[in-house]
């Protein structure tokens, strides 16, 4: 988990060197969604609820120039429903910033 969290965090850096890289950092984030994370031998839901804080952080700094804004979008409202209050907090906060009113479907979204 850290690890991830590590190199999702150092994105921003490497889509402002290579550019020609932010569509496929911003793909390779979303697999955080399909991801599961360890503690002490056991899965942890929070862990993986830690990452996805990192990956909220990371996307709304790269939301500009993201090509395909629908699956980004959609990844942000599905952590509305996250146990962890400060994840919650953030995708609330994303989607406000990013123009989509609270509660809005995601259907919606083109």
């Amino acid at each position: 988990m850290i690890t991830a969290a590590q190199i999702i965090g150092s994105s921003p850096r490497i889509a402002a060197a290579k550019p020609e890289l932010t569509q496929r950092i911003v793909w390779e984030i979303l697999k955080v969604e399909r991801a599961a994370y360890e503690m002490h031998g056991k899965r942890s839901p929070e862990c993986r609820n830690v990452v996805f804080g990192h990956a909220l952080v990371v996307l709304g700094a790269l939301y500009p120039w993201v090509e395909k804004k629908k699956p980004v979008l959609a990844f942000i409202a599905k952590r509305r429903e996250c146990s962890r209050p400060s994840v919650r907090r953030t995708a609330e906060k994303l989607l406000a910033r990013l123009g989509r009113p609270h509660g809005q479907s995601e259907k919606r979204v083109k």
